[in-house]
């Protein structure tokens, strides 16, 4: 929790300095994204399920900026027990177009805290929810149209703790993103 509240810290105060960042390509974005999240349990085996979210922020310049998002990792009802689990955090983003600012092929990646909570209900025997922060990582490979308008394929890899047990969660997503 400690090493959690010292990288909001540093984002509150990176946000607070964005004349000494900004610079070419700079603005804010909204992007929404939809895939397959692999959930990973110890013991348990790997189940797969829709995933999709919402993420916005602002780059600085073009490579780098913040990010806030939430994703809905999973619902599922199996006989009687119904599981839902999703998350949402703040991280910083880093980008690189191959043909200049937000134009062309690019690679990027994020890293960040991430909040993951997950509530179980079991008919006829109640309900329990449990959540964890921990540090989130991702990778995106995609291509920007124009300066407003980019698609990308994104990987994002968390490992919440929750009911005591430490989940491997990993979403794969296609995103269309709007900068303006």
């Amino acid at each position: 929790m400690k090493h959690a509240l010292l990288f909001v810290a540093a984002l509150a105060a990176a946000s607070l300095s964005t004349s000494a960042f900004a610079g070419e390509g700079s603005g804010g974005f909204l992007s929404a994204e939809v895939g397959n999240t692999n959930l990973s349990i110890p013991g348990f085996g790997d189940d797969n399920d829709t995933a999709y979210g919402v993420r916005g922020g602002y780059f600085f310049n073009a490579n780098w900026g913040v990010e806030g998002f939430y994703t809905q990792l999973g619902d599922e009802s199996v006989g009687g027990v119904n599981v839902d689990m999703d998350s949402y955090g703040v991280g910083l983003v880093g980008k690189k177009n191959m043909d200049g600012p937000h134009s062309g092929f690019f690679i990027g990646g994020r890293v960040g805290v991430a909040r993951t909570s997950v509530d179980i209900s079991i008919d006829g025997l109640g309900s329990a929810s449990d959540s964890s922060n921990r540090v989130y990582i991702g990778a995106s490979a995609g291509y920007d149209f124009n300066k407003n308008l980019g698609l990308s394929l994104n990987v994002n890899h968390h490992r919440p703790q929750v009911f005591d047990e430490t989940l491997r969660v990993t979403t794969t997503t296609l995103a269309l993103e709007y900068r303006f």
